[in-house]
Formats: structure tokens, C-alpha cells, sequence
């Protein structure tokens, strides 16, 4: 009796199984990475929602008030005047106000389209230093109001050297900035408000449209880029993810927090609201850099930006950077997922939209234009 042969595939036949497979390979993975792109977005904007209830809580349980966005570790105001007056033993930031030092939910903070999660801080513990990044050169430790040395550690920092500082209270890594007009910066009193106007904690019951106003958005997923640093991409960099962004500013700087801004003369003509052109179109280009002091003419310049371009457009690969979208967290506590340029005026002859706040409320006598 003769034994039956079994079929096998041709090469023509395999060839085709193959060139199907990777023709539905081809279809999926599109769909698979919006997919996933979309469930990042989704769970951003869940951390930043969670990030406004606790915002909110705090403040039902501080009178109303909102804490400042950081304050310089060691701060006392005894009597009318604030010290220390620089961050030389670190900084207490919001995250950490908000649940207390030694309470500090981490991942609630974390997006997971960005880089680790989000920023590490200006003074992170052993082990949290991004790479190039530098320790920030006032930060050296001291004495205590209570007479201790504030506890410093030696670790090293992204440049591969080592250093000894005082870590910052602050999540390991952080995705989110708030808005600077309703939670401003650590100048309440003099010296370091000598030449500008104080800032004060607001009740969240000041700000006008609430719905309408933004409390906290998405950080760039570039820590070079949020920096006190001119160096540009990939240079060696002191990271500012301590402070606030902000849609406020001058002519000349890009953030009314600056000396020249702040000075005592009624804020008036010197003061306008960021508008579409003034951002750098695409922050992650070579070269660029968003110095948080650095004078600033726009776009037009080739170098800095404003304090809005510390803002990312996370969301959306594959589009024009100021295409994308990032989460935004508005002061009634819900999250809307769109580009920044739905949040600012087209250009300087347009008032809409705007929603960076109708004031900047943490500047006392504060005029808005």
C-alpha cells in the first residue's frame, strides 16, 4: 500500500501568510499606540483630578486658602520679615504642603506619557537626579530656627560629581505645574520682596470663573527645558520644577515674578496677558532654551521663551508640537484634555480666549490690562 505524502506550504503560500500577517501588523499597531497614547492621556488626566481634590481639601481645611506653590524651607516671618531668604536649606513645595512632609503621595503626581513619570526636583534625594542635571549652587544647608543643622545628604548629581545639599520636600517626580496667579511664589515679605509687590494666599473663592480659570497644568517632559539655565538642550542644568508657570507678563520677561515687573509703580501698561505669539512653536527643537530670567522678546528672539512654554503638549505624537494637547486642571476641580493654544489669545489684538486668570490674584494691588 502507498504511503500518502503530506501537503506543505509552498514559499508562494508562505510568502503570502507572511505579507498578510505583517499587513495586519501594520493596520494594528497604529490603532494599538492611540489606543495606549489614549489611556496615558486618560490616566494624566485622572492624577491631575485627584491633584485638585487634594488642592481642595486643603483649602476647606486653611480657611479657603490655597498654600503657596513653595516656600523656602526654614520659613519664618518674625516680625515682618521673611527668612531665609533664598532656598540655601532646600524648598517646601506644594505637593508636600498640601499632605504634610512625611505623607507624601508620590504616583499621584506622576503622568505616565512623561520621562520617569514627570520632573525630578531642584534638590532630589539620592538616586532621583536626572541626567545633566546640577545641584542648584544656594543650596549649602545651615543652622535651623531651632539651632540644629538641617539634615544634609552627600549624593551624586546628573553631572556625575558629588555633592552635599539639603533634599527638597517634594514628590520624586512631578507632572504637573500650577497656575502662579492663584498659587504664586514664596515672596511674602521683605527682603525679598523689597522691590516687589508681596504675594499673598488667596481663598479659592476670589477667583473669578472658576470654571473657566486654570489651577494646574501638564509640565514639558524636558527638565533641561525647566530650568534657571541659558545652556539649552542637554547642557548641564538646574531644574525649577519648584516653581509655578503663569500667563502673565511684561514686555520684556516672561513672567511677572521678575524684579523689573515686581517693582513698586502701579503694574499697568507693563503687564499684558502671553498670547499665541510669544510661544515658541516647538520647545523641543535644538538650541532652544526657556531661562526663567532670561529677557525675552518671543519666539523672534531664537533663544528663550516664556513661562507658558514650561507647559507640555504631551499628548499626541505624530502632530505639530502646539498641536498636541496636555491636561488642564481648572478651580472648580474639573480636567479638560486640549492644546494651550485653546487657553490664550490668537494674537495681541485678541482678548479670548483666556484662561490663566482674570487677575494674577497672589500679587497684592495688582492691574490687569
Amino acid at each position: 500500500m502507498r504511503s500518502r505524502r503530506k501537503q506543505a506550504f509552498t514559499l508562494v503560500e508562505l510568502l503570502v501568510v507572511i505579507g498578510i500577517i505583517a499587513l495586519l501588523i501594520s493596520i494594528l499597531l497604529p490603532a494599538l499606540q492611540r489606543a495606549r497614547d489614549s489611556a496615558n492621556a486618560v490616566k494624566c488626566g485622572s492624577n491631575l483630578r485627584s491633584v485638585g481634590q487634594a488642592i481642595a481639601i486643603y483649602a476647606t481645611n486653611n480657611k479657603q486658602r490655597v498654600p503657596a506653590c513653595y516656600e523656602n524651607q526654614g520659613f519664618i516671618i518674625s516680625p515682618g520679615l521673611q527668612q531665609p531668604t533664598n532656598g540655601v536649606h532646600g524648598y517646601v513645595h506644594w505637593t508636600a504642603i498640601i499632605f504634610g512632609t512625611k505623607a507624601i503621595a508620590a504616583d499621584a503626581f506622576t503622568c505616565p506619557t512623561m520621562n520617569n513619570g514627570g520632573l525630578p526636583p531642584t534638590s532630589p534625594r539620592p538616586g532621583g537626579w536626572d541626567p545633566s542635571q546640577l545641584k542648584e549652587g544656594i543650596n549649602v544647608g545651615g543652622v535651623a530656627p531651632d539651632g540644629n543643622n538641617y539634615p544634609t545628604v552627600t549624593a551624586t548629581d546628573g553631572t556625575g560629581a558629588s555633592v552635599t545639599y539639603v533634599p527638597d520636600e517634594q514628590v520624586p517626580r512631578l507632572a504637573y505645574a500650577v497656575n502662579e496667579a492663584i498659587m504664586g511664589r514664596n515672596k511674602h515679605e521683605p527682603p525679598l520682596s523689597v522691590t516687589r509687590r508681596y504675594a499673598t494666599s488667596i481663598p479659592l473663592g476670589k477667583v473669578k470663573q472658576s470654571a473657566e480659570t486654570i489651577l494646574a497644568a501638564e509640565f514639558i517632559d524636558r527638565s533641561d527645558l525647566v530650568s534657571g539655565s541659558t545652556g539649552g538642550a542637554g547642557a548641564n542644568h538646574v531644574v525649577k520644577s519648584h516653581r509655578p508657570v503663569g500667563g502673565w507678563r511684561s514686555a520684556a520677561f516672561g513672567n511677572v515674578s521678575t524684579t523689573l515687573d515686581m517693582q513698586k509703580v502701579p503694574l499697568t501698561t507693563n503687564v499684558r496677558k502671553t498670547n499665541l505669539t510669544d510661544l515658541e512653536p516647538d520647545p523641543l527643537r535644538q538650541g532652544f532654551t526657556c531661562s526663567d530670567a532670561a529677557s525675552d522678546s518671543g519666539p523672534n528672539d531664537g533663544v528663550t521663551g516664556t513661562r507658558l512654554d514650561w507647559v507640555g503638549s504631551n499628548h499626541g505624537k505624530g502632530k505639530t508640537y502646539r498641536d498636541r494637547k496636555t491636561n488642564f486642571l481648572y478651580v472648580d476641580g474639573h480636567v479638560e484634555l486640549k492644546s494651550i493654544k485653546d487657553t490664550i489669545p490668537a494674537d495681541p489684538t485678541v482678548g479670548t480666549p483666556w484662561e490663566w486668570g482674570k487677575e494674577h490674584y497672589t500679587i497684592e494691588g495688582f492691574n490687569p490690562q
